[in-house]
């Protein structure tokens, strides 16, 4: 598994509401953030 999904599942088990999640992806300025802030933990 990669990083990426690995953080992804962190943050899924954060939000715990897979409707956010899903708006979160499908939107490329959340998403841009999403990886600054994964990188960020890393």
């Amino acid at each position: 598994m990669s990083v990426f999904q690995n953080a992804i599942i962190k943050f899924y088990k954060k939000v715990k509401n897979p409707f956010l999640l899903v708006n979160a992806l499908n939107n490329k300025k959340i998403r841009q953030n999403l990886l600054a802030y994964f990188f960020i933990i890393l």
